[in-house]
């Protein structure tokens, strides 16, 4: 699926997808080094730019994981981000994470794609 097919399935009135890119990888590394961001990680250390472009390389290339940027439709402005990764191709399930680390209202998440 190409980003304009992404953006017309999987956009609501605000916000759409897009694929990250390896451009991606600064806007990332910023918004993981948020201290408000990294509390709710796993992996608290501060993220480098190689360290995320590695990341990009070893699982976004290969298919092991799929990334996501969310874009306001209004400006185009990254505002955070999805990942899918652990995929269950057998049980059809996948883990999702959602970031929205440059969103001001809570509930934005509980209105996308209903």
């Amino acid at each position: 699926m190409n980003n304009n097919e992404i953006r017309e399935k999987y956009s609501s009135e605000r916000l759409y997808l897009r694929r990250m890119t390896i451009e991606d990888s600064s806007l990332i590394v910023d918004w993981r080094n948020q201290e408000w961001v990294r509390k709710n990680y796993l992996y608290r250390e501060d993220f480098t730019l190689e360290g995320q472009q590695k990341y990009f390389h070893n699982k976004i290339e290969t298919g092991e994981a799929i990334q996501f940027i969310v874009c306001e439709k209004e400006t185009g402005r990254p505002v955070g981000c999805t990942v899918l990764n652990e995929f269950d191709f057998e049980n059809g399930s996948t883990e999702c994470f959602w970031a929205k680390p440059m969103l001001q209202v809570a509930d934005t998440a509980r209105k996308w794609f209903a």
